[in-house]
């Protein structure tokens, strides 16, 4: 029987998350019909405003893809890691690009935000100096949300995790 506070603690090996198949499918599936859409204007000779507009979606769907299909999140004892391999190997030489470390002993805050339900939600560490670093469509978000808990709680010394807050709802309008 496994024990039931070891899924509480911090990871005592390093545990590797990636995008969630959702996201990963989504944004080829933007990518190949914006790209399709340039493909055609370019080859009806449209040049206009209408081809600068798909371009400029394809580009951004592209943007998407790489951080889709290239994001990987390590969680161990220490912190937390992004790392993005398509950025990495494009930017080849080029030390610390498509990697960010933030350390369990910086993260003030966690913040959540769900989103619609049934997407799950993001979570945003911040620090006590510097970038927040944001947490979504991560796969088994689940698992990733008690991972944060436990490792921050564990680095307040207290043992018991902070919680994880969550903003106000917005005002009736």
């Amino acid at each position: 029987m496994s024990d039931p506070a070891a899924a509480t603690r911090a990871p005592a090996a390093p545990r590797r998350f990636r995008r969630t198949r959702t996201a990963r499918l989504t944004s080829l599936v933007a990518l190949l019909l914006f790209g399709a859409a340039v493909a055609l204007r370019a080859a009806a000779g449209e040049f206009g405003a209408g081809f600068i507009v798909v371009t400029v979606l394809a580009l951004a769907a592209l943007a998407g893809s790489i951080a889709a299909w290239g994001d990987r999140f390590l969680f161990d004892e220490g912190g937390v890691t992004w790392e993005n391999s398509v950025l990495a190997a494009l930017a080849a030489g080029r030390g610390g690009v498509g990697r960010r470390r933030l350390c369990w002993r910086d993260v003030g805050r966690v913040q959540e935000h769900q989103p619609v339900r049934g997407t799950g939600g993001v979570l945003f560490l911040i620090p006590y100096r510097g970038r927040r670093m944001a947490l979504d469509a991560i796969e088994n978000f689940d698992e990733v949300r008690r991972l944060v808990e436990a490792a921050v709680g564990a680095g307040t010394g207290t043992g018991a995790p902070p919680g994880v807050s969550t903003p106000p709802a917005d005002r009736p309008r």
